[in-house]
C-alpha cells in the first residue's frame, strides 16, 4: 500500500505539473491575442480631407471613431485601438446615405501615435487613406516642432513658409505626402503661407495662427486650386499634442 501511495504521489505531481505548462501557455496565447493588452492598444487621429460628400461614420475595427460623423476639415482625438498583429480594419461610410465609401485592413505601430488621414477622390483614384506615425520626440527646451501634409489633390508640390522663412524638410511636399515634424521657434503670431516648390509664388496663407514652446503642430494642405465645384485651396491647422 505503501508503494502505490508514492506512485499515486508521483503521478498526481507529474499531472499537475502539466496542467500548469498547458495554463501557462494558454494564458500566454490568450494575452496575444486580447485587444485590451497595453502592449496592444495604438492612438489613431482620423482627418477628413473628403470635401466631395456628406459627413463620414469612420469605424476602427468596428467601433465609431468619434461621437459623431466626421465634417470635412475635422479631426478626431486620439483614440486608443486594440491593433494585435498592428492589422486594423477601416469602414467609411457617407452618413446620409450610409454608402460604404471605403473598407481597407491598415498596418499601425502597436504602442504607437497615428494620424490617419481620409484622401479625396481623384480622376484616377477613388478615396483612400495616408497613415502617418506621429513622433513625439520632445523638441529642444524652448523650441516647437511643425510639419506640412499635402491633401490637395492639384496643388502640386508645395513649400511651408513660416514668417517668411522655409521651413526645413517641410518643400517639396506633393500630393499624399508629409514631412517629418521638425523644429521651429515659438511665435505668438506665426504667419504660415504655401508657396510652390521653388517659387516666390504663394498659393495660400494663414495668418496669425501662433505656436508655443513644446507644441507638435500640423499645417495641412486642404481642397484644390482649380476646380469650381471644390472648396478652395486652404491652409488648416492642426495641435497633434500641446506644449508642457
Amino acid at each position: 500500500m505503501k508503494v502505490l501511495k508514492n506512485k499515486f504521489s508521483i503521478f498526481n505531481l507529474a499531472g499537475i505539473a502539466a496542467l500548469s505548462a498547458v495554463l501557462f501557455f494558454s494564458s500566454c496565447s490568450d494575452d496575444d491575442d486580447n485587444p485590451s493588452n497595453p502592449d496592444q492598444q495604438t492612438n489613431v487621429k482620423v482627418v477628413n480631407g473628403v470635401y466631395d460628400g456628406t459627413d463620414l461614420v469612420v469605424k476602427l475595427n468596428g467601433t465609431q471613431v468619434g461621437p459623431k460623423a466626421l465634417a470635412f476639415k475635422n479631426s478626431t482625438d486620439y483614440t486608443a485601438v486594440g491593433a494585435a498583429k498592428s492589422e486594423v480594419t477601416l469602414t467609411v461610410t457617407e452618413q446620409s446615405t450610409n454608402k460604404e465609401i471605403l473598407a481597407s485592413t491598415l498596418s499601425i505601430a502597436p504602442k504607437a501615435n497615428s494620424s490617419l488621414y481620409l484622401v479625396p477622390q481623384t480622376a484616377t483614384s477613388a478615396v483612400s487613406t495616408l497613415l502617418i506615425t506621429d513622433d513625439f520626440t520632445a523638441p529642444a527646451a524652448g523650441k516647437a516642432k511643425v510639419r506640412l501634409v499635402n491633401l490637395s489633390p492639384d496643388a502640386g508640390s508645395v513649400d511651408l513658409f513660416l514668417n517668411g522663412k522655409a521651413v526645413p524638410s517641410a518643400t517639396g511636399i506633393t500630393f499624399k505626402t508629409a514631412s517629418p515634424f521638425v523644429e521651429v521657434d515659438p511665435a505668438t503670431t506665426a504667419n504660415f503661407e504655401l508657396r510652390q516648390t521653388g517659387t516666390d509664388n504663394v498659393l495660400v496663407a494663414l495668418p496669425n495662427a501662433a505656436v508655443q514652446a513644446g507644441e507638435f503642430t500640423t499645417l495641412w494642405a486642404q481642397g484644390q486650386r482649380a476646380v469650381a465645384t471644390a472648396p478652395p485651396l486652404a491652409l488648416g491647422k492642426i495641435v497633434n499634442k500641446a506644449g508642457n
